[in-house]
């Protein structure tokens, strides 16, 4: 089992779906930024896996125990497996929305110490540390812990077991889990990071937690507020890339791993910017 890797999860569901897309590209920024530790993809079923996409990772690994609701959409309620396939002693997991701009050792380097860490603050794109009410509107009325789960830490440790042995019938039972420990404002659908949370709560979240890992984008109050801002920040917010080493987000750099949340970011000018960079790259240490 190797050390230290990164671990995604995408699934493509239905004839339109193109989540392994936004996994690859997370992949080639990883591989632009950290050389020496592997990747791996967490998927259903390797068939499934456009044969162009599968290089840039080290593992593609299919589900231990498969896909538990095969005819739902909500694939993410699948992530409680991640614990049980990774091969790595140490994880960081990264949401496929995501990408990784600069070197992250440091951030290796802070949670090695520790089993499990959630994020309990982020930046914005600005590098600004937000009070993000809107994220957690549902978590607030129920009295819920407050952490961002689109990128978390955890090894192979009795502590992080214990958490993850929590996670399997909370996940695979997310209705009844909902209807259990969200009494207001419940929703219909499957909220990944209120389930994190939730198992959190479970267990009495004892895990290490506070740390700023990423950045994303979050809309502030005023702009939650003002109906002449579209819903999509990418349709009022300019985006600019450059052949996967700078990425800039209303003229502002983004440094370390930028969550972006919304499909619409990964245009194909980005998709490309990243694909070439990481098949330059992949030539030329080919060559030497």
């Amino acid at each position: 089992m190797s050390k230290q890797g990164y671990v995604t999860f995408a699934m493509n569901f239905g004839e339109d779906s193109d989540e392994i897309r936004y996994a690859y590209t997370l992949a080639c920024s990883l591989k632009l930024q950290d050389t020496e530790r592997e990747i791996c993809l967490i998927t259903d079923k390797f068939d499934n896996i456009p044969s162009k996409y599968e290089d840039v990772f080290d593992y593609i690994v299919e589900l231990p125990y498969g896909d538990k609701d095969y005819h739902s959409p909500y694939k993410e309620a699948n992530l409680w497996q991640m614990y049980y396939c990774t091969p790595f002693e140490e994880t960081i997991y990264i949401d496929k929305y995501s990408v990784v701009t600069s070197d992250i050792d440091s951030v290796w380097d802070t949670f090695s110490i520790h089993d499990i860490v959630f994020p309990e603050q982020v930046n914005n794109f600005r590098e600004e540390t937000i009070n993000d009410v809107s994220s957690f509107i549902i978590h607030n009325k129920n009295e819920l812990p407050k952490y961002y789960t689109d990128v978390f830490y955890f090894k192979k440790s009795a502590e992080a077991a214990e958490f993850f042995k929590m996670a399997d019938p909370a996940f695979q039972n997310w209705r009844d889990t909902f209807y259990e420990f969200v009494k207001e404002s419940r929703p219909e659908y499957f909220d990944t990071n209120l389930m994190w949370n939730i198992t959190a709560h479970m267990i009495g979240h004892n895990q290490h937690f506070g740390y700023k890992i990423y950045s994303k984008v979050i809309l502030d109050s005023m702009e939650l507020i003002d109906e002449d801002i579209p819903t999509v920040w990418t349709d009022y917010i300019n985006v600019w890339g450059y052949k996967g080493k700078i990425l800039k987000v209303n003229n502002y750099v983004v440094n370390g791993i930028f969550n972006y949340q919304e499909p619409k970011f990964l245009t194909k000018e980005i998709f490309d910017d990243y694909k070439e960079r990481y098949k330059e790259t992949t030539i030329t240490l080919t060559e030497l």
